[in-house]
């Protein structure tokens, strides 16, 4: 499974399953937003039918990146 970031509008993005010629929309602003959605994630993104889009019409955007933690390893 692949999945992305996509702009929908300007003021508004998606995480979006790539599927063959089309994207499938999941209900979150962003990857990271799903893959803290929940522990079962994968399986919701996997079966989730939402909006599909037309891969060539898509727009990805920047990769976010908000850490949790920081972890120091060494002295």
């Amino acid at each position: 499974m692949r999945l992305t970031t996509i702009r929908i509008t300007r003021d508004r993005t998606a995480a979006a399953r790539i599927d063959k010629k089309h994207l499938t929309l999941l209900p979150h602003p962003h990857v990271g937003a799903l893959i803290a959605s929940a522990p079962d994630w994968t399986q919701h993104a996997a079966t989730h039918r939402g909006e599909r889009l037309p891969l060539h019409a898509a727009t990805t955007t920047e990769l976010l990146l908000t850490p949790c933690r920081i972890i120091r390893v060494g002295p």
